[in-house]
């Protein structure tokens, strides 16, 4: 039986022209086109007890009362689910997260949401939390497309609320973890400065008496006493680079010292003891510094 493209009426046999609106039927060519079809999309559920159509999330049968058991997540959720549980790595988790699309119906949407709901809640992998909150989102918006006008969207938001608000706590107990972390950090590095600071104290005394002791010879003064304690204190804060078992920081500034006593001493009238000094200093330093290296060869 054939029909009208334009009006739906109902076409006599071999006829050019439908008799209600005109419109040429061509019918020795689109015959077949103009023939009504009827195209069913989706699944009917039915009770099987009375077959009446149930709506979504119906676990009891309005009509006959019938209790409907067995029921269970879609094939899609539940398969998508095995696979997330079968991934070997996180970059697979990732990619099969991604490719999932995001279902139609009201019931897998909502079987959805909660799975994702629950993975991403205690996430720590930072790729695999963001591919599980996108899709969560996008689910969220799919379901706000299509539950829109339905009291079951109350459900679903709740979900989404508590997600979200375990998800901004979780944040802030990540943010206080690494800022305490920074600090313990910062910590240790000022401890270690000041633990340096106390080992190379006798360094910085003896710098500093060198400091005097051109400021008094400056002045005419005699500074033979201020140079002589301060080689003194270099010498010996040198001799016991190796039986403290100085690092390679320590013996840096040791040798960094002994350099800068051949500096200062240019700046005496006679700097010959502060020369002498530095010389003995970036001796012991190298002596240190070369047993240090075959101690870590040897092991």
């Amino acid at each position: 039986m054939a029909y009208c493209i334009n009006c739906g009426a109902q076409l006599q046999e071999n006829s050019k022209f439908c008799a209600s609106c005109g419109t040429p039927t061509n019918n020795d060519v689109h015959h077949e086109n103009a023939k009504r079809k009827l195209v069913y999309d989706g699944e009917i559920h039915k009770c099987p007890s009375c077959g009446e159509a149930l709506d979504s999330f119906v676990v009891v049968c309005p009509t006959c009362g019938y209790e409907l058991r067995g029921a269970s997540t879609s094939n899609s959720v539940r398969e998508f689910a095995a696979k997330i549980d079968g991934a070997q790595t996180d970059t697979q988790r990732v990619n099969i997260i991604r490719s999932y699309p995001v279902p139609n119906t009201k019931e897998d949407i909502f079987e959805f949401i909660i799975l994702a709901s629950t993975n991403i809640t205690g996430e720590q992998q930072k790729k695999v939390f963001d591919a599980w909150l996108v899709k969560f989102e996008q689910s969220y918006q799919k379901a706000q497309l299509v539950m829109k006008d339905s009291p079951d969207m109350a459900r679903i938001k709740a979900i989404y609320d508590k997600t979200h608000k375990q998800i901004n706590k979780e944040k802030l107990f990540r943010n206080a973890k690494a800022a305490g972390d920074t600090i313990s950090k910062s910590s240790n590095l000022i401890g270690k400065i000041f633990l340096l600071i106390g080992k190379s104290a006798a360094v910085i005394a003896g710098i500093v008496l060198f400091i005097v002791a051109i400021n008094i010879d400056g002045r005419g003064g005699n500074s033979s006493m201020h140079e002589l304690i301060g080689v003194i204190l270099l010498v010996a804060s040198a001799a016991t680079l190796t039986r403290r078992g100085a690092s390679f920081l320590e013996i840096l500034i040791g040798a960094g010292s002994g350099g800068l006593s051949f500096y200062l001493a240019n700046h005496l009238n006679n700097g010959s003891m502060l020369q002498l000094g530095g010389a003995v200093v970036l001796i012991i330093v190298a002596i240190s510094f070369f047993k240090k290296l075959a101690k870590k060869e040897d092991k």
